[in-house]
C-alpha cells in the first residue's frame, strides 16, 4: 500500500511557495519604500522647517493677540456705558436737589422777602460787579 502525503501534495507545496515570493515581494517593496522616504536633513531644510515654525506660532500668537484685544474692546465700551449712566444718575440727583431747594425755599417763606430790583447798573473794571437801586 502506498502512502499519500498530504503535507508534500505538489498543489500545496506551489502554494506555499507562492505565499513565500509574496512575502517576499512585499519585503522588497517595503525596503524600496524605505529608500523612497528618506529625508535628508540640510540647510534648506532647516530654513523651511524654522519658516513653518515661524509662521505657526505667528498665527497662534496673533489669535491670542485679537481675542485680548476683542475682551478689551468690550471692557472699554463697558466703561463707556458705565460713565454715561453714572451721568445721566449725577443730573437726575441735580434735578432732584434742585426741585427740594425750590420747595424748601417756597416752604420757608423766603421768596416772600424778596423785590425785583428797580434799576440794575452793571460795572465794568477788574471785576464784574452789580449794583442795583
Amino acid at each position: 500500500m502506498s502512502k499519500i502525503l498530504v503535507g508534500n501534495s505538489p498543489y500545496r507545496t506551489m502554494f506555499r511557495q507562492e505565499r513565500i515570493n509574496q512575502s517576499q515581494s512585499k519585503v522588497k517593496e517595503a525596503v524600496m519604500t524605505r529608500e523612497i522616504v528618506k529625508i535628508e536633513i540640510n540647510s534648506f531644510t532647516i530654513m523651511i522647517i524654522l519658516f513653518i515654525l515661524v509662521f505657526v506660532l505667528g498665527g497662534i500668537y496673533l489669535m491670542n493677540f485679537n481675542d485680548n484685544e476683542t475682551k478689551g474692546y468690550i471692557l472699554k465700551r463697558l466703561e463707556l456705558s458705565q460713565q454715561e449712566l453714572i451721568d445721566q444718575n449725577n443730573l437726575k440727583n441735580i434735578a432732584l436737589a434742585d426741585a427740594k431747594a425750590m420747595n424748601q425755599m417756597i416752604e420757608s417763606g423766603s421768596l416772600d422777602r424778596m423785590r425785583k430790583p428797580g434799576e440794575v447798573e452793571y460795572i465794568f473794571g477788574d471785576s464784574i460787579l452789580a449794583k442795583a437801586n
